[in-house]
């Protein structure tokens, strides 16, 4: 792991290893959400959350850069915008054999932009890219951007047109681009950030209330959060949208893998904005926190239960350790969570967060 901090970085960080995701700890994992690209080709994308503060980046990731302090005005991970494209047409060049022994391939492509969150400048219906891969590393777009015809992705941008941004990517480290999803991350991750653009868009009412909507309806994903916290972190203390966030956190119908991502990096958020000076936000938060780790131990997916030792841990470290939020004891869960929680921590929680549990169960 390296230090990134946003207020410093200006290139990407790049490195061979893999990230291994279930074997580090909450307290030192990342918070951010991890892209595969559409092809073995590319590098798997890393987008660190927009708050100001230093994070432990992946190794063997592309990294995005920082975004610009306004993001008001930037407030799609840094940038003015984001569309989404699809690969329409892909030629390509007979290999190519360097002197250093290495094979690389020509491709020229044609994107079909199927929409942008905002309008452009001037409307356009394809952008055309040559890039080559593998790149070096001074190519930032060769080193995600998918060569497969037929394969859709998300991308934020700034310019007022998306060729002009995709030809500095392809030649440049100046990151005009920044990927957020591909293949079936596209759906799930363009609905939060249509969203999220409608609710910060909207003049009939205040922003945090029209945020708070998807949330409420359980409509949003964890993209969704991460846009906020870019935003304005203080949305999670407006009482509209604190009470959504509890709501939401207790949905049964909302993802395990959302909640997973969500309870193991943004569960302090509320508290954190507000000071913990309000005992049954605390409360509640916790109650909630706590039923969204145990819908996700009894959910099927296996990527979100191997999360379960983060999300624990960051419960762990909010509710039972050290500087305990005001009002938050074991009384606000009911006697058979209590149970059910204390069972998974034995199971799942790590060896120093065990005798928390434990003890602050038995009402210690």
């Amino acid at each position: 792991m390296t230090r990134f901090s946003w207020k410093i970085a200006a290139c990407a960080a790049l490195a061979l290893a893999s990230f291994p995701h279930s074997a580090v700890r909450a307290a030192d994992q990342p918070q951010g959400i991890f892209i595969e690209p559409s092809d073995g080709d590319g590098k798997r994308v890393y987008v660190a959350p927009m708050d100001g503060q230093q994070h432990d980046v992946p190794e063997g990731m592309v990294v995005v850069t920082a975004p610009p302090i306004d993001t008001k005005k930037f407030p799609f991970f840094g940038h003015r915008n984001a569309a989404l494209c699809e690969v329409a047409d892909v030629k390509t060049d007979a290999p190519k054999t360097e002197q250093n022994g290495r094979t690389s391939v020509a491709y020229h492509l044609t994107l079909k932009v199927v929409e942008t969150l905002r309008p452009l400048a001037q409307p356009e219906t394809s952008v055309e890219v040559d890039i080559v891969k593998p790149s070096n590393a001074h190519s930032f777009l060769s080193q995600w951007l998918p060569v497969t015809a037929g394969a859709q992705f998300v991308a934020a941008f700034d310019n007022e047109q998306l060729q002009d941004a995709f030809n500095q990517d392809a030649s440049s480290e100046s990151k005009q681009l920044t990927p957020l999803a591909f293949d079936r991350t596209v759906k799930p991750n363009w609905r939060d950030m249509t969203l999220f653009n409608q609710a910060i868009s909207q003049t009939s009412g205040p922003i945090p209330a029209a945020l708070a909507q998807p949330v409420l309806t359980g409509a949003a994903g964890h993209l969704y959060f991460q846009l906020i916290d870019g935003y304005s972190s203080k949305v999670y203390g407006v009482r509209v949208f604190t009470g959504a966030f509890i709501r939401w956190l207790q949905n049964a119908k909302v993802p395990a893998s959302a909640k997973a991502e969500i309870v193991a990096n943004y569960l302090s958020t509320p508290i954190n904005v507000t000071k913990a000076a309000n005992p049954a936000t605390n409360r509640a938060v916790a109650v909630a926190g706590a039923a969204a780790i145990l819908s996700v131990s009894r959910s099927a997916d296996r990527d979100a239960k191997d999360q379960l030792g983060d999300m624990l841990r960051a419960y762990c470290e909010l509710f039972l350790m050290n500087d305990r939020p005001r009002g938050v004891t074991a009384s606000a869960l009911a006697p058979a969570d209590r149970r059910q929680l204390a069972a998974l921590a034995q199971r799942r929680a790590g060896p120093e967060e065990r005798p928390y549990y434990a003890a602050w169960l038995r009402g210690k």
